[in-house]
């Protein structure tokens, strides 16, 4: 049986405002469509069709859905098994979860990202070398974001309704529409299962408190001078702030890792920093760009890594080719320059 709840139940807005019913879909033109109001939920035709292939057991051969068919085909977890585990499942034609952008706001420009998801990556991408734009694809796009107007319909329509909302960036905490929108959200709704997936460089304390069932996915990938190199801010303020947040009774903290040539040596550590001060849950998954890629480690080195961690013990390994080898050279050196610091020089053992 092939069945998916987010097929049935879900909304997702992306950071360039467009829909579908998960964050799987997000980039496949095909099955994405211009957000215009939460109405598109029961009138989209893409929406719908995903749906129905749903309703009638077969949403892994729907050509939507086929990032979940691969992964569980690799035997790794995909948005659809997650569901059974983030959606109720009783049967209501009805927005249950809702997973929302109000743009690509953000105040980080992180190694493995791209200005969909980062206004800041746009001038990254104004001083990259042409041969490093064209190998990785990034490129200049139009900074997006929600109207006012359009967040009010929102929670008009289905705030009180929802069983839960995830807010994903850009940045929320630092984007002024998504605290528009809790703001709001806080008076109408505040018993839902709210969601934050934040880099944590802000955090305001009393205005989360607002919350009686809140789980922050802090993305955090390294620690000391490698999170430095790759998110391109202070580590001593992520710890903090990450400190702070697990003090809070009605929060729950996740570190979520982003694996990558430059950081999954060091993955156990990392997992054991955060241990120390209180933080029990993490996600990791890897950065799918193959110039970044954990695999260009090698495969001893990949493999001892993999095969000690619970949370990477079913990852396969992919032999990169030549060209990878030497865009993540070409890469690297760019980041170099831009952060003023040498990545080489960076003693990852010492950890």
């Amino acid at each position: 049986m092939s069945t998916c709840r987010f097929a049935e139940n879900g909304f997702y807005i992306s950071p360039q405002q467009t829909v579908s019913p998960c964050c799987s879909i997000w980039s496949d033109d095909n099955w994405t469509s211009p957000f215009e109001s939460v109405d598109q939920f029961f009138t989209n035709p893409k929406i719908l069709d995903i749906r129905k292939a749903s309703i009638e057991n077969r949403i892994l051969d729907h050509p939507a859905c086929i990032i979940c068919k691969t992964k569980e085909n690799q035997q790794s977890r995909s948005m659809r098994t997650r569901g059974d585990r983030l959606i109720s499942s009783s049967s209501s034609n009805h927005i249950k979860r809702l997973d929302i952008s109000f743009g690509n706001t953000c105040n980080l420009d992180c190694v493995m990202c791209r200005p969909d998801f980062s206004s800041k990556w746009n001038k990254v991408v104004e001083t990259m070398p042409d041969d490093i734009k064209r190998g990785t694809g990034k490129k200049l796009v139009k900074n997006t974001t929600m109207t006012y107007a359009q967040i009010d319909t929102i929670l008009d329509k289905v705030g009180k309704k929802l069983e839960s909302i995830v807010i994903k960036g850009g940045e929320p905490l630092y984007d002024k529409k998504a605290q528009y929108f809790l703001n709001k959200l806080s008076d109408i709704n505040p018993n839902v299962e709210l969601s934050i997936t934040s880099n944590c460089t802000i955090i305001n304390q009393e205005f989360l408190s607002k919350f009686k069932r809140l789980y922050i996915t802090a993305s955090v990938d390294g620690i000391f001078e490698i999170y430095e190199y790759i998110r391109g801010t202070n580590f001593s303020t992520i710890t903090s702030n990450l400190q702070k947040l697990s003090q809070m009774d009605n929060v729950n903290v996740q570190i979520a890792f982003t694996a990558s040539v430059f950081n999954f040596l060091i993955l156990p550590q990392s997992i054991n920093y955060w241990k120390n001060i209180g933080i029990e849950n993490f996600q990791v998954d890897y950065a799918r760009e193959k110039y970044l890629s954990p695999f260009l480690l090698g495969k001893k080195n990949y493999i001892k890594i993999a095969q000690s961690n619970p949370y990477t013990e079913g990852w396969k390994f992919k032999k990169p080719l030549k060209e990878h080898y030497e865009l993540h050279e070409n890469y690297k050196q760019f980041w170099n320059k831009h952060r003023g610091m040498d990545w080489d020089n960076i003693d990852v053992s010492k950890y």
